[in-house]
């Protein structure tokens, strides 16, 4: 079942015409087309967008490496927009289009994501519906890539997929200021068009926000193996060595480290337990101590007061600084 139309809003009715699973036009409710666009081969890869009902009008989509659209640019490569979200996918107020946080379709009028199989809200950061395949997919009928939105996605609203560390990288910035500030003369360039406001001393800048696309650097080589005599490596200090035994109980107990994640509050503090896991692991293939693992929180009694766009969360005795807290049922 796909989405057929949305209603309200300052959009009024807009309905929606498909290929298979990719969204392809949007027409209004007299049926006259507003906008279409064109996908890629991969699932939510949209490259172009055509506003209106001509041709003319062509812009361009650039997504990051989880699929979220970052950047508009039109036929000259001039930056329309850049966009940002946070970590559950709630959009920035300046965010534009109809394709956004990890490339799905986001509904202004509902401030969700329409998932295929279900709906998704970003602040809430779980769906609306329940899992169609019930508890086979977990306890949680409603949460979000199992609580981990940093390391998975999900295309269809059905399964989480892990997100390609390979894949290529698209950077969205913008320019500093010009050598001597304003106090110095230049310009001010905004966020739409790249257009520019000239001072009457000094010259005009090139447009202010700037796209970097490329791929991922490989991964540094291994450490060279220690020699035979003694531990020692050739031209270097002694360096202890595991065995393939030793390695194999430090891969389990990682994992086990890793499974503590399920047991905490907050995406905060799951990210945090994955990083000291991760840490944990390095130290024991290293044939270091290991450190603690950071499970700050899995205490049961905790509480939090939201101060802007910040979380003051006591646990215990502890105070904790966070920002923009999303906790998941």
């Amino acid at each position: 079942m796909r989405l057929c139309q949305t209603s309200g809003g300052s959009a009024g009715t807009t309905r929606f015409a498909y290929d298979a699973l990719a969204l392809i036009g949007e027409y209004n409710s007299s049926n006259a087309l507003l906008r279409r666009y064109v996908h890629g081969p991969g699932v939510d890869e949209p490259l172009v967008w055509y506003e209106g009902s001509g041709t003319t009008d062509r812009r361009f989509l650039h997504a990051d490496e989880r699929g979220s659209v970052v950047a508009v640019t039109n036929s000259s490569g001039t930056t329309l927009n850049v966009s940002g979200y946070y970590e559950y996918g709630i959009p920035s107020s300046g965010n534009a289009g109809r394709f956004q946080y990890t490339g799905q379709t986001w509904l202004p009028e509902l401030g969700m994501y329409y998932y295929k199989a279900r709906i998704y809200s970003p602040t809430l950061g779980r769906f609306l519906q329940a899992d169609p395949i019930g508890f086979v997919g977990g306890m949680n009928l409603y949460w979000y890539v199992g609580g981990d939105p940093v390391d998975f996605v999900d295309p269809l609203g059905l399964e989480s997929k892990c997100i390609d560390a390979s894949a290529d990288i698209t950077l969205c910035g913008q320019r500093g200021a010009s050598p001597g500030g304003f106090a110095g003369g230049g310009s001010v360039a905004g966020n739409s068009g790249g257009s520019t406001v000239d001072r009457p001393d000094g010259p005009q800048d090139a447009p202010a926000d700037i796209i970097v696309t490329g791929e991922r650097p490989p991964p540094p080589p291994p450490p060279p193996p220690p020699s035979s005599a003694g531990g020692q490596v050739s031209g270097g200090p002694s360096v202890a060595h595991n065995s393939d035994e030793d390695d194999d109980e430090a891969w389990q107990e990682f994992l086990r480290d890793r499974a503590q994640r399920a047991t905490l509050k907050t995406a905060v503090s799951r990210e945090a337990c994955y990083r000291s896991a991760s840490e944990r692991l390095s130290a024991r293939m290293s044939g270091r101590p290991a450190p603690d693992l950071v499970t700050w929180g899995k205490a049961s009694l905790w509480a939090g007061i939201r101060v802007g766009l910040y979380w003051i969360i006591s646990e215990g005795s502890r105070l904790i600084l966070v920002r923009n807290l999303i906790p998941v049922p």
